[in-house]
């Protein structure tokens, strides 16, 4: 992006933010002194409390400073008005104070000038955040300073045209905001109908009309444990260091951590013939299904199916079919989907709660006929696949969106939104 990057119209002209704004940062007092903090002192806010904050405007962020916190932080209280830019972790959150507020050093805020719109600022700060990135520096993180900031070129319209634009942009980008929040709505509502769907597959109600045109009693269905028709095993990790568990390895590994994925195609490593004749380590069959045993995050009960032969580390439960029990593989992978949550609930310890083998053994599965299995994984993959492609529209009219929200901007800030003669 160059230092001007596009014509403007005739009344408009290109300036830098520091013309137009004084720049201030921000300050975090000594966080193990609670005097500095206040339930009711000084508005503060740091860039955590921006995150997922979708509104313009903002009075006060979780914490506020007192007296003695602002003044020892090198925060400074800036009045209402002020455009408050996160400048690191991550540059581009934009909102405008409704009262006096102060941050923390996260921020680069434009104090304006009389006369011109915070609003219009905020905008056009929204549209350039690319643009705020590109000129930032840093290596573990991206932080723009202030003097880069001040050099920051802006298309200033004239004040009356600012307000005419932030009104046309208000009324376009509320439409489109109301847009996604449906769209946000809709992953919920597509997990719950699928749900919904698992729910009537392994209650019965799903293939009630199969077995009526086959004359099959729902009698027909048993309850087993897994024990009953499979065997479960578990893993290792081959000790770190030890050369001869890796160098050269020819058999592939997972962990659990590739469980998420819901069908593992690629080992996370691979390990040697010593590895596996050295410690708990066993080589699973592709078609195994691998059920995670670990993981605070919602790693813990996922299952996947393995599409290669590979030995796991402890953290999974490998379940294998017998060879003769009436049980199809897509049908144990279905169910235990969606007992993920009563899965994860029966995990036993202190802290740090874990499955064992004992509990995934246990796990009761409701078996009917293999040919009302079979009935009931096509109609799921019918069902699931309808949901699939809901979900990958809704993806879709988001990132379309995305695209029309930066149009819309790009064209307000090249005096193309609104032409000078048209009245709103």
């Amino acid at each position: 992006m160059s230092e001007y990057q596009w014509p403007l119209p005739k009344s408009w002209k290109w300036v830098l933010t520091s013309e137009i704004a004084e720049i201030v940062g921000g300050g975090t007092p000594a966080a193990n002194d609670p005097t500095n903090f206040d339930e009711t002192g000084i508005a503060w806010i740091t860039p955590a409390d921006l995150t997922n904050y979708a509104e313009t405007y903002i009075g006060r962020g979780r914490r506020d400073l007192s007296k003695k916190g602002l003044n020892s932080s090198g925060a400074r209280l800036m009045p209402a008005g002020t455009v408050l830019y996160s400048s690191r972790a991550p540059i581009g959150y934009c909102v405008i104070a409704t009262s006096p507020i102060s941050t923390n050093q996260g921020f680069k805020s434009l104090v304006l000038k009389d006369g011109i719109s915070p609003e219009y600022i905020r905008y056009y700060l929204l549209s350039a955040k690319e643009y705020a990135e590109s000129i930032a520096s840093g290596t573990t993180f991206k932080e723009l300073s202030g003097s880069r900031m001040a050099t920051m070129p802006i298309p200033l319209a004239p004040n009356v045209e600012q307000r005419r634009i932030v009104a046309k942009l208000d009324n376009l980008l509320g439409s489109s905001s109301r847009a996604r929040t449906e769209l946000e709505r809709l992953p919920a509502l597509i997990e719950r109908y699928k749900q919904a769907i698992l729910a009537k597959a392994f209650s019965g109600d799903l293939t009630a009309d199969w077995r009526t045109e086959h004359e099959v009693s729902k009698n027909s269905w048993q309850i087993l444990p897994i024990s009953n028709f499979a065997k479960v095993g578990t893993g290792a990790t081959p000790k770190r260091g030890e050369k001869r568990y890796y160098e050269g390895g020819k058999f592939a590994w997972v962990t659990s951590g590739a469980i998420t994925s819901g069908y593992i195609s690629e080992p996370s490593e691979m390990i040697t013939e010593a590895a596996l004749r050295e410690t708990n380590c066993s080589l699973y069959p592709s078609g195994s299904l691998l059920l995670a045993l670990y993981g605070e995050g919602q790693t813990r009960g996922r299952v996947a199916i393995l599409g290669i032969e590979a030995a796991t580390n402890q953290a999974c439960a490998a379940i294998r079919i017998n060879d003769e029990a009436a049980i199809a593989r897509n049908y144990l992978f279905w169910f235990l989907q969606y007992q993920y949550g009563e899965i994860r609930m029966a995990a036993a310890g202190g802290v740090q709660p874990n499955l064992n083998l004992s509990i995934v053994k246990a796990i009761s599965v409701p078996v009917p006929t293999i040919q009302e299995q079979k009935e009931i994984i096509s109609r799921l993959g019918v069902e699931l696949a309808s949901i699939k492609r809901t979900y990958n529209e809704a993806t879709r009219a988001t990132a379309l969106l995305d695209r029309l929200e930066q149009a819309t901007l790009s064209k307000a800030f090249q005096g193309e939104l609104l032409p000078p003669e048209q009245e709103i």
